[in-house]
């Protein structure tokens, strides 16, 4: 299903490469991450305080749109994660 699309995403190199990493990266922070977050916080924290999940997006969009920062790095998480693993797998391969 997914080996189809995953060989032509490793057959790009360069800008085209880096600009589908990122808009991967973007759409997993910005439906997965919330995701987690919400989902570890019902479980120690208890409900949302504005409401649910639904809200919880709501809020996050709203923050995105109002430059908060806190939030722009949770949606970035996955793409720093991405050159944690190339820097760690790069330092691996100069040894």
């Amino acid at each position: 299903m997914l080996a189809g699309p995953w060989r032509r995403f490793r057959a790009t190199r360069g800008a085209t490469r880096e600009l589908l990493t990122l808009a991967l990266s973007l759409l997993l922070g910005l439906l997965v991450a919330p995701a987690v977050v919400y989902g570890v916080g019902h479980k120690v924290l208890g409900d949302y305080a504005h409401g649910g999940y639904v809200s919880l997006m709501g809020d996050v969009l709203r923050a995105l749109a109002a430059g908060a920062l806190p939030f722009w790095l949770l949606i970035l998480g996955p793409y720093a994660a991405v050159w944690v693993w190339r820097l760690w797998r790069w330092s691996w391969q100069s040894r």
